[in-house]
């Protein structure tokens, strides 16, 4: 393939990247930031997750002990990134929100790559790491939410959340012969937690909580 090809990959990624976090945040202002409201949008948004990746595995849906073990825990880990998510919309400022949780995305994983998976830690590693670390310094300092020492725990939550994400997809791939192929794992999550949402409503509510059509366009994958 043609390396620009990537970069276009990249770009497009980075376009649906931002337009979640709009989406996510557009739901959170109609609907609250509560976990009732973080369970909802996390139930709603799977099942067009999980629609999806039929459809992509051709309706086929490999199993195997390791992965649905780690498909339970990569759930609970998109639940709480969903909640803490909400939270962080409803006082913070959603550009270093942004930078938070891209910044847990790429170091968390880099880190366990580095240290558990054998990956050469070399100076333009390093060079990168300290470039964004300053971005992201300087991206805090004109971040003007509400509240801003309330807002911190959010943040880092985020971080925390959002890099366990990836090192739970780096362990997954590191794993060739327990580990399924992406289609079915990813699938297996989003109906690990399409399962806890419904099942928490059900335990909770007595019933499933339908929205109104206007707002299912809040919805994102």
């Amino acid at each position: 393939l043609n390396p620009m090809f990537y970069y276009v990959l990249v770009f497009i990624a980075t376009i649906l990247f931002a337009l979640q976090f709009l989406f996510n945040q557009k739901f959170e202002n109609v609907r609250g930031s509560d976990l009732k409201s973080a369970l909802e949008f996390t139930l709603y948004k799977n099942i067009i997750i999980v629609i999806i990746m039929l459809v992509i595995s051709g309706f086929k849906i490999v199993f195997t002990p390791f992965s649905a073990i780690l498909s339970v825990v990569y759930a609970a880990a998109c639940i709480l990134m969903t909640y803490f998510s909400m939270k962080a919309f409803a006082v913070a400022n959603l550009s270093v929100y942004s930078i938070f949780a891209m910044l847990g995305g790429m170091l968390l994983p880099f880190a366990y790559g580095v240290i558990f998976g054998g990956e050469d830690f070399s100076a333009a590693k390093a060079i990168c790491v300290l470039l964004i670390g300053i971005a992201t310094a300087l991206s805090f300092e004109k971040g003007k939410g509400k509240g801003k020492n309330k807002n911190i725990k959010y943040y880092f939550a985020v971080f925390i959340l959002n890099g366990l994400v990836g090192v739970l997809s780096a362990i997954h791939q590191s794993k060739n012969g327990e580990a399924v192929d992406s289609g079915s794992f990813m699938a297996t999550v989003n109906i690990c937690t399409f399962v806890i949402c419904l099942l928490y409503h059900l335990n909770k509510n007595k019933k499933i909580p339908l929205l109104p059509i206007k707002e299912v366009g809040n919805l994102s994958c």
